[in-house]
């Protein structure tokens, strides 16, 4: 159960309790907002994450295709493959890229 399914089971097992029923919607009022704020405002990574990506299609776009290993060189080595892989990940989902398969070896490329 969610905390909001139990809040919601609290107040129905005491509904004529206005100590409850005030208790139970300040908490619900408190999961709307946290869950409105995470869902506005992207965090400090997402951000930084967002700039990589923009580096990852600049740097493709200026070869056919290359590997992860060859992206994390043209950008100046200052990354991990796992990271770049990851957003690479990401970027093949919304279809900015396209990964092929050659020999064991996938390479990347602009779609």
């Amino acid at each position: 159960m969610t905390k909001r399914e139990n809040l919601n089971y609290i107040l129905s097992l005491n509904p004529n309790d206005t100590i409850v029923a005030d208790f139970v919607a300040h908490e619900l009022y408190l999961l709307d907002r946290k869950a409105s704020y995470k869902s506005n405002k992207p965090t400090a990574k997402q951000v930084e994450n967002e700039g990589i990506k923009a580096d990852i299609l600049a740097y493709l776009g200026t070869v056919d295709k290359a590997t992860v290993s060859e992206i994390v060189a043209g950008l100046g080595g200052g990354y991990a493959n796992q990271k770049i892989s990851a957003l690479v990940t990401q970027l093949d989902k919304v279809g900015a890229v396209v990964k092929t398969k050659d020999k064991r070896v996938t390479y990347i490329a602009l779609a």
